[in-house]
């Protein structure tokens, strides 16, 4: 009897699991169709949905270039935040906290790299985006 009770709770776990993705691929396939990225947080209890840029508009980059993302929470099967940047790059930092890096177009005179070169930080406990300071070049 313990057995089966052990076993019932686990699959209840799973079918909520398994539930919270399907409503996750459902966002995905709503807001992207079929051109889309997922990318779970260390702990897998809320992901980063992607829409990557095409190759033609993609530069050259170690970092998965995106046009536009949302943050899903598994746990609460709903979108936190989205967002749609043109072109950027957007990563987990940690479990609570996504990097969006945006990629600058033509700068033009009297700006240089820095000015555009913006990084930010959404923090998915206090639900805000703040700016990041740029320490050294190799960030």
């Amino acid at each position: 009897m313990f057995i089966s009770i052990v076993f019932s709770c686990s699959s209840h776990s799973a079918k909520l699991q398994k539930t919270a993705e399907s409503q996750l691929i459902e966002a995905a396939q709503a807001q992207y169709q079929t051109n889309y990225k997922i990318v779970y947080n260390p702990s897998k209890t809320n992901a980063l949905c992607m829409q990557p840029l095409t190759d033609r508009k993609r530069k050259r980059s170690q970092y998965e270039q995106v046009s536009s993302f949302f943050i899903f929470d598994l746990q609460k099967g709903k979108v936190l935040y989205s967002e749609s940047l043109g072109r950027g790059t957007v990563k987990w930092r940690s479990d609570t906290q996504v990097e969006i890096r945006l990629i600058p177009g033509i700068i033009k005179g009297g700006e240089n790299m820095n000015d555009k070169n913006r990084i930010y930080i959404y923090d998915i406990i206090s639900a805000k985006k703040y700016k990041r300071p740029i320490l050294n070049n190799r960030d």
